[in-house]
């Protein structure tokens, strides 16, 4: 049985700058993340074929998230950053199984170019 699943989420961020050095910021990171389930479906191979059944993904699930982020600036609104976090998932009894259900925290790296709003 193989079971797939698709999400939509909106994380919300806040940084604490905590070390400048003319270029390079050290940031503390924390928020939260809210997730909807937009499809799921089941697939159940035997040998007399397989069967694909298309699943509801009830309710949001919410993620709390902590990290530390370095970031090179390019100018005053542009940088580069790298920020390893986790984020530790709330639960409740309406939502479809999935691997998040099996470990309350999950490890992630976000890179990329980051752009500040002044």
């Amino acid at each position: 049985t193989t079971i797939t699943e698709h999400y939509i989420g909106v994380p919300l961020l806040f940084d604490f700058e905590f070390v400048q050095k003319r270029k390079l910021l050290l940031l503390a990171t924390a928020g939260w993340q809210v997730e909807k389930g937009i499809a799921a479906r089941s697939i159940v191979s035997d040998n007399t074929g397989r069967t694909v059944t298309h699943l509801q993904a009830p309710g949001v699930q919410i993620g709390w998230i902590i990290g530390v982020s370095t970031e090179y600036r390019i100018n005053e609104q542009f940088g580069f950053y790298m920020q390893p976090s986790l984020t530790f998932w709330t639960f409740s009894s309406r939502y479809i199984q999935n691997i998040r259900n099996y470990s309350l925290a999950w490890p992630s790296l976000h890179m990329g170019l980051r752009y500040r709003i002044r």
